[in-house]
Order: structure tokens, then sequence, then C-alpha cells
């Protein structure tokens, strides 16, 4: 099976504008809560934190768990570091209480999906779900100060 950085980008696409408002967000949670075997045997619930469940909803719908982490919390995703420069598809961690004293190694908040990384305006473009309540892009200075980490999934292409 070829696993695409490609096809997690446009899933990740796919998704923007799924909101808690109307509802449509809970289209992810069905996704992540259709699992067999669930992380640690808990259901996820519609009216908790949903980030790290978008990037888990992408890797079940693509078939990519056994390359992607599926969890609902992302304090149990982060064990990389936060100098990396990503590529499309590689997940991104934040820690909002960052004080930029040296490497940043606080409890992650917060998971996205890089959609773009353009190292000439040293910005990138994350797909973040439970974003103000729903799938939005977020834009992020490359090596910016609330980067906790990525996870870099062992794409095939």
């Amino acid at each position: 099976m070829n696993r695409s950085r490609q096809a997690v980008v446009d899933f990740a696409r796919s998704l923007v504008g799924l909101n808690e408002q109307d509802g449509s967000f809970k289209k992810i949670i069905d996704i992540y809560n259709s699992q067999s075997s669930l992380p640690r045997g808990v259901k996820m619930q519609y009216s908790w934190e949903w980030c790290a469940v978008t990037c888990s909803a992408i890797a079940i719908q693509l078939g990519y768990t056994d390359i992607m982490p599926v969890e609902m919390g992302v304090g149990e995703l982060v064990k990389e570091n936060d100098g990396y420069i990503p590529s499309p598809a590689d997940l991104i961690i934040y820690d909002w209480q960052d004080r930029s004293v040296g490497d940043n190694k606080g409890w992650p908040d917060h998971i996205g999906i890089i959609e773009i990384v353009n190292t000439n305006s040293g910005y990138m473009t994350v797909i973040e779900g439970n974003c103000g309540q729903a799938v939005k892009r977020r834009s992020v200075l490359i090596n910016g100060q609330y980067i906790r980490g990525f996870i870099t999934p062992k794409y095939d292409t």
C-alpha cells in the first residue's frame, strides 16, 4: 500500500470548515470511535477537545494507522524536537504555555497537520481540528515559539 503525504494533506483539506456550531465536526469523532480497539479503551465524547482525534481520524480513514499515531490526547503523542523543519503531512504539536526560555519541554496542548511549508517566507500553513471549534488553517512561523515538536510518519511518498 502506498502511503503518501499528499493523501494526508488532501484529506485534511476536505475537513476544513467542519465545526461544532452545526455539528458537522461529529463526523471526525465518529471516524475515531469506529475503531474496533480504542486507544486506552476510551470512546471519544463530542464534548471533549478534538484536535488529536482529527489527526487520528485521518490516519484511520486512510488506513495509515501503522505509520501515524492514533490517540485522543496530545500528551500521548509528542516525541520529536522543535528545531525540525517539517514537510507537508507531518504533524505539529503545540504547547501554549511556552515561555521561550530554551527548548519547549512543557505538556503539549494542541496538534495539527502541516499543509504547506514555505522556507522562503519562514512560515507554514497548518490544518487543525478544534481550532476555534472548527477545522481551520493557521499560519505558523517555522520553529516558532509555541511549537513543542513534530511527528514524522514514515510515508512512502
